[in-house]
């Protein structure tokens, strides 16, 4: 990020990290969901992480600011599918939404929008990524917090790190 102020690196690296963090716990979460024979959530699960996914390699590669519009695909068109994406994921899993209390969403949905704002009417880069990295720990947070809901009840006594079945650990009938 050559003749930009230290933090543009340092904000850009930090969104690619939560956007990777946010992405993969929802595909573990989703597997684990799916493997243990419990629909719930799953496509939500799945769904999020690949928008997660999306974002994160977009911020990564600058594919909406640079890649795109290099390969003859205007910026506008390029927002317009995400804003289509985003809206459609809103949409089809606003029960999912509803049913986890209000906060964290309006709070990443609003950062989000304030920041598609700041930088469509390029105002601050600052303030455009403050509400970025502000936005994406809300989303971290959030899908944290749906992926543990999600896996409520999954794991049993012996699946838990660092204990071991009744007569398998040290001194159980196994282990003589």
């Amino acid at each position: 990020m050559a003749g930009q102020p230290a933090y543009v690196g340092l904000f850009s690296t930090l969104g690619v990290m939560l956007w990777g963090a946010a992405s993969a716990v929802c595909f573990l979460a989703a597997a684990a969901v799916r493997r243990a024979g419990r629909g719930t959530r799953v496509d939500f699960l799945v769904a999020t992480g690949a928008l997660c996914l999306v974002a994160g390699v977009d911020d990564a590669a600058l594919f909406h600011e640079i890649v795109a519009p290099r390969l003859g695909v205007p910026q506008a068109v390029v927002l317009a599918v995400y804003a289509a994406a985003g809206a459609g994921w809103l949409l089809y899993f606003r029960g999912v939404l509803r049913a986890s209390g209000p906060v964290l969403p309006a709070v990443f949905m609003g950062c989000f929008a304030v920041m598609v704002v700041v930088d469509q009417l390029e105002l601050s880069r600052l303030v455009e990524d403050y509400f970025k990295l502000v936005g994406m720990a809300a989303l971290l947070t959030f899908v944290a917090s749906e992926a543990l809901t999600s896996l409520g009840g999954l794991a049993g006594p012996s699946d838990r790190v660092g204990t071991s079945p009744p007569g398998n650990g040290p001194g159980g009938a196994a282990g003589r």
